[in-house]
């Protein structure tokens, strides 16, 4: 594939650079809503292993020779129970790309090749809808039948969401000004559900090895259902102990019967792999000057590559997630500056982009209907180009504030841009704009870390990466500790 070649040809361009700082970065974002910004050290993001040039420039540690290469091993540990959606409301994780809606596998023209529903669903079509034919229930008389509330019909679904693993850091100077720095990792990813929820029902919860739905009527019903009344009038079989028996009550065998995997999730395997190619320039401030406090500023630039070596999330796996990328090659570019008053703190703030190239993936599920949501009853052929990542972060940092205790607190922010899906074979009764215009998502957190330098060139370090707000994004927690040593 083309794309593959450009990021195998950047990453060969850039190892084929042979040797001065260590690089702790990180400025290719990801496109896993449940781990958007992967931290690799708990080192600050921007000690260049510039530290000790710094420290001289200052007058200080003449004799600390300058070190060539920097190793970080980091175990860390990764959970969420919830997300947020496009209105920043906590949901269960199963919502993050709308709720179950097993009536809406009936709404929607067939693809081609296709002359009938599978069996369970075409149980349900014959019974909630005697006076129709499968595949003609479209446009405005499908949307008659959708509760805009959502929940006449449809399932909440809460999961659990666990990563472990240990991720690798390693860094070398080149020449002159610039570095290299590799990243991977070695991780075991699970989700599992722990509560398959009819939020027809409000009384109604079942555990996920039961059957799912409520075996008989609600004795309260929620004011949805007593208010979305339109479809009954126009079908008196469109009901609700109806919707439950056949669709609701059978939702295992109706996601075998269209080739959906709702077995627990949970797999072991590594990571992208990430290259980043640095440039950074320190400049002495006041140093001639005793009336102004002396500092030191240094723009930055870093140009980075990831390839796609972990594993793909497999279509039809309901609760299945990537490995990173989910296949996707990308490369980004950031930009920034940091202003370093190294008697007290250091400050700074960047900007980047990260670019995802195309990829194509079989069996893909995509809606026919506008009115689907979270489950989708036919599979096709796509061509999936992810729409552009972007992020913003500013730091706060305080090098040995106190003895050999070094902090910092970063807060960064990432934006993903819709993406674009094209079928491979053109067929009109597919509407893969609906998942379009739910993969925006945008993501806010906090980095705050502390190292502690048990000698001058090895750390212990400790790394918690917070949830400050999402969109359409999980709401994971991070912990990590890392052994950082430089050489």
């Amino acid at each position: 594939m083309q794309g593959t070649r450009h990021v195998i040809f950047l990453a060969l361009a850039i190892i084929s650079l042979t040797p001065k700082a260590l690089l702790a970065i990180n400025n290719l974002s990801s496109l896993a809503k449940n781990d958007p910004f992967p931290v690799f050290t708990t080192l600050d993001p921007q000690d260049f292993l510039y530290t000790q040039e710094k420290l001289r420039m200052m007058g200080f540690q003449d004799t600390v020779a300058s070190p060539k290469i920097g190793l970080s091993f980091s175990p860390f540990g990764q959970n969420a129970d919830c997300a947020r959606n496009i209105n920043n409301q906590t949901i269960p994780l199963g919502d993050v790309h709308g709720r179950f809606f097993p009536v809406g596998l009936l709404f929607g023209c067939l693809p081609k090749g296709v002359c009938c529903l599978p069996e369970p669903l075409a149980e349900a079509f014959d019974v909630l809808f005697p006076n129709k034919t499968p595949g003609t229930l479209v446009c405005d008389e499908a949307a008659q039948y959708t509760d805009p509330n959502k929940q006449l019909g449809f399932f909440s679904i809460e999961l659990k969401y666990k990563k472990r693993g240990i991720r690798f850091e390693g860094s070398t100077k080149l020449f002159g000004d610039f570095g290299l720095t590799t990243q991977f990792g070695i991780v075991d990813i699970c989700q599992s559900v722990s509560l398959i929820r009819n939020v027809t029902c409000s009384a109604c919860t079942v555990n996920s090895s039961q059957d799912c739905g409520c075996s008989t009527a609600c004795a309260n019903p929620t004011q949805s259902e007593r208010t979305f009344g339109s479809c009954t009038k126009v079908n008196s079989d469109f009901n609700q102990d109806n919707i439950n028996k056949f669709l609701m009550n059978k939702f295992r065998a109706i996601a075998c019967s269209i080739g959906l995997d709702t077995d627990d999730f949970n797999k072991f395997g590594v990571e992208d792999l990430r290259f980043h190619l640095f440039w950074r320039k320190a400049l002495l401030i006041n140093s001639q000057r005793d009336w102004y406090p002396e500092f030191m500023i240094y723009p930055y630039w870093v140009v980075g590559a990831s390839i796609a070596t972990g594993k793909e999330k497999e279509p039809c796996q309901a609760w299945g997630l990537p490995f990173t990328n989910n296949g996707h090659h990308s490369v980004g570019a950031t930009l920034g500056i940091d202003f370093d008053f190294v008697n007290s703190i250091e400050v700074g703030a960047e900007g980047g982009l990260t670019h995802f190239f195309d990829e194509d993936f079989c069996n893909f599920f995509v809606p026919t209907s506008k009115f689907q949501s979270g489950i989708y009853p036919y599979s096709t052929n796509v061509t999936i180009s992810p729409g552009l990542n972007w992020h913003f972060s500013a730091k706060i940092a305080a090098y040995q504030f106190l003895e050999n205790l070094s902090f910092f607190f970063q807060y960064v922010i990432v934006q993903h841009k819709k993406d674009h899906i094209k079928l491979k074979c053109c067929d009109d009764c597919f509407c893969p704009q609906v998942l379009e215009d739910i993969s925006f998502w945008k993501v806010q957190v906090a980095n705050i870390g502390f190292n502690y330098d048990i000698s001058p060139n090895v750390s212990l370090g400790f790394l918690w990466q917070a949830p400050l707000s999402r969109k359409r994004a999980y709401r994971s927690t991070t912990v990590m500790f890392g052994f950082n040593a430089l050489f």
